[in-house]
């Protein structure tokens, strides 16, 4: 590609003469051996090279410039603490941690699986065993039982399926939503 400055002018001078030194190439401007552009004044010469002409005291002695590797250095993670030096958001009635948005304590049981296991093997009571509850759970596990006896040996034993049904639906509902505590009254997580 060639440089477009090299032409002729609009008048039809050229631009530069065999003699003139070279110009670098895509330049707008004229370079004349100083490095500076045109409209632009020579620099002080008092700061040439002198970093104490401008009226900067010398360095204090004994001052070395910081490491530049240290200041890349990344310092080792610590787990955030309270004043009473536990980790953060733990205390005694929350071992487990506390709820972002209301602060209760929570539990160590998982919302999720207590909501499989109840789905999956609720008229079992197995939700309510997982997180806990171990009255409640004992309770649907027992009416499964009951059921079970009394449709093999009485004809009443389609009440005792509706109910177990019923029961189970709401629980696996309750339990899903998040309204179950486990046997210790924390929320789960």
């Amino acid at each position: 590609m060639t440089n477009p400055y090299d032409g002729p002018r609009p008048d039809g001078e050229p631009l530069s003469s065999p003699d003139d030194p070279p110009q670098p190439r895509y330049s707008t401007y004229p370079v004349d051996g100083s490095g500076l552009r045109p409209g632009y004044a020579d620099p002080d010469p008092a700061w040439a090279g002198d970093s104490n002409a401008a009226g900067y005291a010398p360095p204090t002695p004994g001052y070395y410039a910081p490491d530049p590797a240290a200041a890349l250095a990344v310092p080792p993670r610590q787990k955030p603490t309270h004043t009473s030096g536990q980790p953060f958001g733990w205390s005694p009635d929350a071992p487990y941690g506390r709820d972002h948005a209301t602060g209760e304590p929570l539990s160590n049981k998982r919302k999720i699986i207590a909501a499989l296991g109840e789905l999956f093997l609720g008229c079992f009571g197995a939700g309510r065993l997982y997180i806990g509850d171990l009255r409640t759970g004992l309770a649907m596990a027992g009416l499964t039982v009951a059921a079970i006896f009394a449709s093999v040996v009485f004809a009443y034993g389609w009440m005792l399926w509706v109910a177990l049904g019923f029961w189970w639906v709401v629980d696996f509902i309750l339990i899903a939503s998040g309204h179950v505590r486990d046997g210790d009254g924390r929320k789960l997580k």
